[in-house]
């Protein structure tokens, strides 16, 4: 079901390539309980790379966004780059413990592009400073101004297009954070549900403080509880691994 509402959700912010790659997402290998064919394609690199997630696992709960934001004018981005989800899409259930899946069909694919962007770290957190503020604060507006915002055609994880949609946003802060340094494990992609029924991808970075989010709907960094998002999926401290 959790798989089903997922690839709905994400097809709408940045359509998938083809009618066939969506209905793998949804026949796939299911990585919560391991039952599925784990040689389909959705789940072939997930599952080379993660054998045990193909089996049954836990991880710990992740938070939830709750509380008001104050997002700049951005209303051309926000009409390019995400799109209103369909009225009977039922809102994210409270859960104690988070469900593993697999990561966006997309997101192998840029994984086998670009293989150092998705590697998991030693360290899984950033330690939080005036310093590290400044740096994110600055890949985000450096970042939000230099990306044309575009809704794709097809559902392509890039760095630094001249155009692109919310996942371009996110994997082009990941990577430039990354080779400044941060740790791999402590930047991680998710998928959300605004509070107008947008789906929407953002960069959440794990600090020693809290979570912190990279948005391109807005240049302010905020704290997660802090955006009115509800989340979907993220990915955790290994950029293969993701929670519903």
């Amino acid at each position: 079901m959790y798989q089903f509402v997922f690839a709905l959700l994400f097809a709408l912010c940045v359509p998938f390539a083809s009618a066939s790659a969506s209905s793998s997402l949804r026949s796939g290998a299911n990585a919560e309980d391991g039952t599925g064919d784990p040689k389909s394609l959705k789940n072939l690199l997930y599952c080379l790379k993660n054998p045990k997630i193909c089996s049954n696992s836990t991880r710990p709960a992740i938070r939830v966004a709750v509380e008001d934001d104050a997002p700049v004018d951005v209303a051309t981005i926000e009409s390019e780059t995400i799109m209103p989800l369909p009225l009977n899409i039922p809102a994210p259930r409270e859960r104690s413990q988070p469900q593993i899946s697999a990561p966006p069909i997309a997101f192998q694919i840029f994984c086998l592009k670009y293989p150092d962007d998705c590697r998991a770290s030693q360290d899984t957190v950033v330690d939080y400073s005036e310093a590290t503020l400044k740096q994110l604060v600055a890949v985000n507006r450096a970042v939000n101004r230099s990306i044309l915002p575009r809704r794709d055609r097809t559902d392509i994880w890039s760095i630094a297009p001249a155009s692109g949609d919310c996942d371009d946003y996110v994997m082009t802060k990941r990577h430039q954070l990354i080779r400044a340094g941060m740790p791999p494990s402590a930047l991680r992609a998710a998928v959300v549900r605004t509070r107008g029924g947008q789906a929407h991808a953002i960069l959440v970075v794990a600090t020693t403080q809290g979570d912190l989010v990279l948005d391109n709907l807005r240049h302010a960094i905020m704290e997660r509880e802090a955006t009115g998002y509800f989340p979907v999926t993220t990915a955790t401290e290994d950029p293969y691994i993701w929670t519903n």
